[in-house]
């Protein structure tokens, strides 16, 4: 029988119980709406030095699962008029998940499916497989790509560490949580917010983090990253996150983004090996926790690279060319952008070998050094989670449990003239996001999506296929993307995907930017004062704006304002409609042959 390609666009994880009244509980603290990024006043909801206890409610099945045709009522399984009732203090499964012939359509608190989340730091998708980046050389990503569903045209929502990873993990935009930039904290809105790991560990996961998940600005500390979010403490025992462990024979010890005293690539020639690397042992303690953690787990590894500075083993950087790696388009602008919000490589230039004098024009040869840097340090973290991937494989876990993997936001290797994020351009907020394992059916792996999707649709993704539903407050942001890993092929489960930035001319100017099938929609709105007061979102006048055709323009050379104002008034009309309702819940428009 076909698989139903239309299903509900709003998951159980987006669309929580109502509460009486439509308010939200009293127990749930939401603090005054400050002028974002301001301190937290809130205290933590666990006493301090004590985590958390498993949360103990009944399991509430998914409504929405899928089946092959129409689907079932909750709490059984299969298709309309054969259904089947799952045992008692049992719940049925996504059709994405029961689908698949390892896995029972019913499961139990005893056999839940587990969660292994790989996040690496800065990597845009240079890959091969479905991303198709002749250059890349990472073997193990792509393989995982064969066995899983692709989302090629996934985006973050603020291409900076702190706000997109608070965004990801709290299910929520930065308008709707307050963390806009860097120096954002998680709980300054809602103080007792429910975030992705929270959820899993009450209900009763084991959930562990290994390296860099949050941005431990925002969390606490590097080695906290929100203490009410985990089992046990974070293990991220390098402070300075982005060190050699033993350097001596590189002339540097700890590499600090401060007083600029760092070369940016470093190590290119070192002999050091994959071990002397902090990477190298975060995934080794993951696969340690692989074998040695309680089920069901959520085990969340984040690697530190390929943040800046570049540095890996020279095996890395041997497989290219230095003059293979000077990028063409690098230097050029796009005709009709509006440079505020553009920035100024200041990353990039708090290292000793950027070109200072001219941070936005450094030479062919600084240039081709960049890049094959962040090259090598992309191959060097394939090749640390393929270490965890193959342990993974070799446990008795391999087929229970669900891999998702993706990275907190993109990166400029020279187009507009940017080495670097921060800004609401493709190249700085697209990433990759693969779903495997136990998440994808057997008859769609290999499958690629180019729809738009969010790093937002994560929650409620993970949330769905685990069977972990319920209320959460506030409403998550994100769409369940569970329809589209039953059917690749099938309607996308939402039109565009936002992202935000503060321009970097600017204290007063935010960039939007909407991305459809085809075109890139950019806004930069105009406010009263520093940031954004969330209510402005609605009001703030726009700017200027931008209008790209990434079919036909991919390295946005050219904003289409001017010839193409169907398109810009339809972006337009979309942009007011996401203005007018801004983070609230799910909202969705008409964007067909966008």
């Amino acid at each position: 029988m076909r698989r139903l390609a239309a299903v509900l666009l709003v998951a159980a994880a987006a669309a929580p119980v109502p509460c009486a009244g439509g308010q939200l509980p009293s127990s749930f603290k939401v603090l005054p709406n400050p002028v974002p990024n301001g301190n937290p006043t809130a205290k933590p909801e666990s006493n301090a030095g004590e985590y958390e206890r498993p949360y103990e409610a009944p399991y509430e099945p998914h409504i929405g699962a899928l089946s092959a045709m129409a689907p079932c009522p909750a709490g059984q399984y299969g298709a309309r008029p054969q259904c089947t009732k799952c045992p008692p203090g049992t719940f049925t499964l996504p059709a994405s998940v029961a689908s698949n012939a390892d896995v029972s359509a019913c499961s139990s608190t005893h056999s839940r499916l587990n969660v292994l989340w790989l996040m690496a730091d800065d990597m845009k998708p240079i890959m091969g497989g479905h991303y198709k980046d002749a250059l890349a050389r990472t073997p193990n990503l792509d393989k995982l790509q064969r066995t899983g569903v692709t989302f090629t045209n996934a985006h973050n929502q603020a291409a900076q560490c702190t706000p997109s990873r608070a965004s990801i993990l709290s299910g929520l935009r930065p308008d709707h949580n307050g963390v806009t930039a860097i120096s954002g904290q998680l709980r300054g809105v809602y103080a007792n917010l429910v975030t992705l790991p929270q959820r899993f560990k009450r209900a009763g996961y084991h959930v562990a983090g290994v390296g860099k998940i949050f941005d431990g600005r925002s969390t606490g500390g590097s080695q906290v990253q929100d203490h009410d979010s985990w089992s046990v403490p974070v293990h991220n025992p390098y402070a300075g996150m982005y060190w050699v462990s033993d350097a001596g024979d590189c002339g540097y010890g700890d590499v600090l983004f401060a007083n600029g005293n760092q070369p940016l690539v470093q190590c290119s020639l070192s002999a050091k090996g994959d071990s002397d690397y902090p990477n190298y042992q975060l995934a080794s303690h993951a696969i340690g926790l692989l074998n040695t953690l309680p089920t069901p787990f959520f085990l969340a590894l984040g690697l530190q690279r390929p943040h800046m500075p570049f540095n890996a083993p020279a095996q890395y950087w041997k497989q290219w060319a230095r003059a293979d790696m000077l990028r063409p388009q690098a230097n050029r602008t796009a005709l009709g952008m509006w440079g505020g919000a553009l920035i100024h490589n200041e990353e990039a230039a708090k290292y000793t070998d950027w070109s200072h004098d001219r941070p936005l024009q450094p030479g062919a040869p600084l240039r081709a050094r960049f890049v094959h840097g962040y090259y090598a340090a992309v191959s060097y973290t394939d090749a640390m989670f393929g270490r965890v991937l193959d342990a993974l494989q070799a446990s008795e876990h391999a087929n229970s449990t669900i891999v998702v993997c993706t990275a907190d936001h993109g990166m400029h290797l020279g187009d507009h003239q940017q080495f670097g994020k921060w800004t609401v351009y493709e190249q700085a907020t697209r990433t990759h996001l693969i779903f495997a394992g136990a998440a994808v059916a057997k008859a769609v792996r290999n499958s690629a999506v180019a729809s738009p999707v969010e790093l937002l649709d994560i929650y409620p993704t993970l949330s769905d296929l685990a069977g972990v539903t319920g209320a959460v407050v506030p409403p998550l942001d994100g769409v369940s993307l569970v329809p589209m890993l039953a059917a690749p092929r099938g309607p996308a489960v939402r039109s565009v995907a936002v992202g935000q930035f503060p321009a970097d001319c600017c204290r007063n100017i935010v960039s939007y930017m909407l991305r459809a099938a085809r075109f890139r929609y950019v806004a930069h709105l105009e406010g009263r004062g520093v940031g954004f007061e969330r209510s402005e979102v609605h009001s703030a006048k726009i700017l200027h704006d931008e209008l790209y055709d990434m079919l036909e323009d991919p390295a946005e050379t050219v904003s289409l304002v001017v010839s193409r104002p169907d398109v810009l008034a339809r972006m337009r009309h979309i942009f007011a409609m996401y203005r007018s309702t801004t983070w609230r819940g799910v909202w969705n428009a008409n964007a067909t042959g966008l």
